[in-house]
Formats: C-alpha cells, structure tokens, sequence
C-alpha cells in the first residue's frame, strides 16, 4: 500500500454547505435588519452589538465574498476553518465597543491563518505575524486611552478622538492591510494550487480600514490625527505599489486598503472623501475577488475608479492637494501593472471560468457605468450612518439617466461630478496600450540569449 493511501482523509465537511451558511446569513441580515434600518432606527442588543446601515452593509458583503470563496476552495481541510472568519467578521462589524471589535477581528485573523496553514505555512506565518502584532496594539489601545462605545452622539457633535488613540488605531490598520511582507507572493508554479489565497487575505486585508469607520460612528478625528491617516493611507498605497513591482507579490489590496483610509481620514472634513472611502471598501471586493482572473478583471478594477474620484474632490475641498494629485494616477499605474502581470493566472479556474468571471464582473461592470445603483443602496445610508465623525450626504442627490451619475453639491459651490466612467475607460485603456508599446520597444533593444548551437 502506498504512502499517499495510507493517509488518513481529513474530516470532511462539504463546500457548499459552508458557502451555503455564508449565503445564508447574508440574505438573514437583510431579512432581519433592513426593514428596521429603512424606517431610520438603529438597533442595540445588551450594549454589545450595534445594528446600523454602516455593519449591516459590510456584514452582508463579507459573508457573500466568503461565500464565493469557500465554493473555489480546492482543500477540504481549510473549509474546517472558515467558520471562525465568518463568526469573526460578524462579531467585527457588529461590535458595539472595542473590546468585541478586537475579538471578533482575532477571532477572523485566526481563522484566515487556520485555513491558509493548510497549503502554505509560510504564508500562514506572515499573515499570523501581522495579525498578532494588530491585535497586541490593539490591546495596547485598550489599556492605555479612553474609548467610548461606537454610538452616535446624543447632543451633537462630540470631542473628537485624541491623536494617540487615531495612531494606535491607524498602526493597527497598516499591520493587518500593510504590504511588508506582500499581501500576495506566490511563486510561479503555485498558481494552480493556491490562487484562492489572494482573495482570502486580500479581504481580510481590505476589511482592515473598516476600524476607522466604526470610529467614525462616534466621534470625528483630531486635525492631528487627520493629517495622520492621510499620510498612513498614502503611505501604504505607495509602498504597496513599490512591493508590488519589488517582488511577485500582488499588493493591490493593500493599495486599496491605503486608499480607503485615505478617504476616512478625510471623512470628518469632506461627505465626499467619506462616500469615497466607503465605494472603495465594498467596490474593492469585487477586485479582491478575481484576483486569479488576470487581464479580464479589468471591469473590477474600474468599479473603484469613481470612489477614488470621490476622494480626490474631498481632498481638494479641503486642501490636501498632494493627495489629489497622487491618488488616481497611483492607482492606475499600479492596477495596469496588475492586471498585465495576472495574465496566466486563467488556470486557477479550471473548466468554470468563464462563469465565475461572468459572475463577478457584471455587477463590477454595472456599478462603473451605472454609479447610482450601489451610491444609493450603500454608499448613502453607510454615510449616514457615521453621524459622530461624518455630516449627512444631502448634497449628492442622483440623476438617474444614464450615464449622468451624481450631482455633488459642496459647501462653496456646486459642481456636476458625472464620475465619467466611459471615459475613464478610454484613459486606461490608452495607459494600457502605451505601456505595452513601451515595453515592446525596450524588448527590441533588450541582448537576446544566445542559443546552444549543439542544441536542437
């Protein structure tokens, strides 16, 4: 009897039973949670879990995500695990103070480094690293700074929350999204084996900055600790791009991470920068999702294009041009390069591929040309519901022909923000081809190997 038969099976537990639990409680929180929210009252249970639009939007986009990516799992043994992500991010987003919210991101931290155990341990050990050294932080916060619960004010605007207790917090962020080591490294000939990886530490990554918007709910940032979170964000995005080109590791969900606190370090200054922020964590998970489709994720990664614009106009708003002026161009170059170096990558979907790409990147597809869809289902009562640190999103009314998008009303003047998808499109794919020829040009001047002249 071989070795390999010899082996004792893992306890099997079925995939589509666990992605089915994931699609489950996705449609129970709508169910359960919706009608309550659309009559404009948020719930409290036993002052430890807060029901808002802001947990339960997240709450159901993580558990869909999870979903998928439990039916692409091809290890029975890492399915075991998902459960902990699952509970943890639910714990996550519903938390009411800081004591559930660091168990229930531990508790997701756990579990994501349980199921990547299972093919990589070295992977499971970077991610354990970073996770242990966000929750010790975490802790340190806990012990050393007042907090308060994550409820709106009752009076009013309230103090807002010190620097030491924003820098704690944007530390914690950059260790869980931050990309020393890459988000995503793996080596040539393990695209096959391990490509649903990525997009499991891509959204744990991604649901990083989510700690930043629960702060939000109570209370707005110190001018200190806003400049902070909008150098911390930018930080991140160029030193995910840098990794990103450095090595073979995907970094562009750290990238986004880096854009999204951006936006929420802005948030308490500008609505747009906030509604930015929040289309760039729920649009980033179509991306974070078909991380293995390669070139044909293009659609996924437009789909975060008008929530980068939105932050873009906040930041010139208030007058953090440098941010302006590096966000978008940041971004593009780095997803150009991404999408060109995952080009081989169609493998990992073995003989479903083409409806696995369909399925996510139609409604990636539908949120770039049509904006007014997911603005006013998630971007809006998400907004609204981070009174503490975040005004109310009333100047952005929709006009809903399409492709007019939103007309965006600052405080000084008004200004139709059409978010122009059709013609980022074309800007991209401009971008794209230049590159391409560039490359092609240096290959000409490229020294060719020389050949064996034995060799047939």
């Amino acid at each position: 009897m071989s070795r390999e038969a010899a082996t004792p099976l893992p306890p099997r537990l079925p995939t589509r039973t666990v992605a089915g639990l994931n699609l489950f409680l996705a449609l129970l929180q709508l169910a359960l949670f919706f009608p309550q929210l659309a009559g404009g009252h948020d719930l409290d249970f036993a002052a430890l879990f807060r029901v808002n639009s802001l947990s339960v939007a997240f709450g159901v986009i993580w558990c869909l995500s999870l979903a998928y990516i439990c039916l692409r799992l091809p290890h029975i043994a890492a399915v075991r695990y998902s459960p902990f992500v699952t509970a943890g991010l639910l714990i996550y987003a519903y938390s009411a103070g800081v004591e559930l919210l660091i168990a229930g991101w531990s508790l997701a931290g756990l579990g994501v480094g349980l199921m990547l155990r299972v093919t990589s341990r070295r992977q499971a050990r970077q991610h354990g690293l970073r996770a242990l050294g966000a929750t010790l932080v975490l802790i340190a916060l806990l012990l050393t700074a007042p907090l308060r619960p994550f409820a709106p004010p009752s009076g009013g605007v309230t103090e807002p929350w010190q620097p030491l207790v924003t820098a704690l917090f944007a530390a914690a962020i950059v260790l869980c999204a931050g990309s020393w080591p890459p988000v995503f490294k793996p080596r040539q000939d393990e695209h096959k084996g391990q490509a649903w990886e990525g997009p499991l530490v891509g959204l744990y990554s991604l649901a990083a900055p989510f700690m930043a918007a629960k702060l939000l709910t109570a209370a707005p940032w110190h001018p200190y600790g806003q400049w902070l979170l909008a150098l911390l964000g930018m930080v991140l995005l160029l030193g995910a791009g840098f990794a990103g080109f450095a090595s073979e590791g995907r970094a562009t969900t750290s990238a986004l991470a880096g854009i999204a606190v951006v936006g929420l370090g802005l948030a308490p200054g500008s609505t747009l920068a906030a509604a930015g922020a929040v289309w760039v964590m729920a649009a980033g998970v179509l991306f974070v999702l078909s991380i293995p489709v390669g070139r044909t994720a293009a659609p996924a990664a437009l789909a975060v294009l008008p929530g980068i614009w939105l932050i873009t106009q906040g930041a010139l708003n208030i007058g953090y041009g440098v941010v302006a002026v590096l966000l978008m161009p940041a971004y593009l170059f780095l997803i150009l390069s991404e999408l060109y170096r995952g080009k081989g990558a169609k493998v990992a979907y073995g003989g479903q591929y083409k409806l696995r790409t369909t399925a996510l990147l139609l409604p990636a597809l539908l949120a770039t040309l049509y904006p007014q869809l997911p603005f006013e289902w998630i971007v809006r009562p998400v907004v609204g519901a981070m009174p503490g640190g975040v005004g109310a999103l009333s100047a952005a009314p929709s006009d809903w022909g399409l492709g007019l998008g939103l007309l965006v009303g600052t405080p000084g003047e008004a200004a139709h923000a059409a978010l122009p998808a059709t013609g980022i499109a074309v800007a991209v794919f401009a971008a794209w081809a230049l590159l391409f020829q560039i490359k092609q040009l240096a290959g000409r001047f490229a020294p060719k190997p020389e050949q064996d002249p034995h060799a047939r």
